[in-house]
């Protein structure tokens, strides 16, 4: 009897620990469905065994630590040390600055003049540049021309008499107007004080307030030198070279035969003639047969000539004058 007690003693001495704490697990169970005591069982065992199971093992760690590496080589290095890191040369985006070693985008530039007719546009290099179209083409761009529709009206054009600015200048006709002046002998020349008219056509020669049919409107302007002394005269005018023996119709006495408007009385001959020999010729001096020099539309005797005995040939003669 003893034996056979030890032999089971011995026998139980031989199971591993494990067993029997499964074993002890195991047995408050009983009574239950076999299949559920079995899985359950099972689950624990194979709880308990991954619980006790060693940590895989990390050859990258080790690894890593055994052969000294960097632990921040993984790590992006810095976007900019400078501003000049992150410029894109172009002014139009700004200038671009680094800060914290990290980009900052600049200030775009704002190209606009403010003026609708012209295109607004930035150069990367030169920056903002603004232009402007032609649309008819002549030449002013639309910012400049006071008709961007029409080509004969632009800055530089001439001006003509239509009513319009054709030369953009806030001025109407101003190249086309002319200042008329009346002209009442219609010699072409006007009297100091003569009568004008300002516009782009002369008005009816009626309007010039002479009483001669042959009143006009000129554009001559009376000057020192070139005007009319008697407007009612045609011959009489500044510059005039003719000489006259009648008077003019309406100068004032005096200077009645002043034709040239000089002021003083040219004569056409203010002296003596005759004849006389020198050597074998006879030399003729045209001028006056009497010492009495005749005025102006006075008529008087005149050498005209010598005969062949140098004797003088005379002829009555009226003096000219101007």
């Amino acid at each position: 009897m003893r034996a056979a007690f030890e032999g089971t003693v011995v026998g139980v001495r031989s199971i591993p620990l494990c067993s029997i704490l499964l074993l002890v697990i195991v047995l408050p169970a009983c009574g239950d469905d076999d299949d559920a005591s079995v899985g359950d069982a099972g689950s624990l065992l194979d709880a308990a065994t991954h619980d006790a199971a060693p940590p895989e093992h990390d050859a990258g760690v080790e690894d890593a630590g055994a052969d000294g590496g960097d632990p921040d080589a993984g790590e992006e290095p810095p976007e900019c040390l400078v501003d000049d890191d992150c410029s894109d040369d172009d002014v139009c985006t700004g200038i671009e600055r680094c800060i914290d070693e990290a980009c900052v985008p600049g200030m775009q530039l704002g190209c606009f003049d403010g003026v609708a007719c012209s295109f607004d546009t930035c150069d990367p290099t030169s920056g903002c540049a603004m232009s402007a179209p032609d649309a008819d083409l002549d030449g002013a761009d639309d910012c400049n021309d006071c008709a961007p529709s029409d080509p004969d009206v632009h800055p530089g054009a001439t001006d003509t008499c239509n009513g319009r600015d054709d030369d953009c200048d806030l001025a109407i006709d101003e190249n086309g107007v002319a200042v008329y002046f009346a002209d009442c002998d219609d010699d072409g020349h006007a009297p100091r004080d003569a009568t004008t008219y300002t516009g782009c056509e002369p008005p009816d020669p009626s309007t010039t307030g002479c009483d001669g049919a042959s009143a006009t409107w000129i554009t001559r302007a009376p000057t020192e030198s070139a005007f009319d002394c008697d407007d009612s005269d045609v011959r009489a005018h500044a510059g005039q070279t003719e000489l006259f023996a009648t008077r003019m119709q309406g100068h004032v006495t005096g200077l009645d035969f002043d034709f040239d408007c000089d002021g003083r009385i040219t004569l056409e001959h203010a002296a003596a003639g005759g004849c006389a020999r020198s050597g074998g010729t006879c030399e003729h001096t045209a001028g006056w047969a009497a010492a009495e020099i005749p005025g102006c539309g006075g008529e008087a005797t005149f050498v005209a000539g010598c005969d062949p005995s140098c004797a003088v040939r005379t002829e009555p003669r009226i003096q000219r004058c101007r």
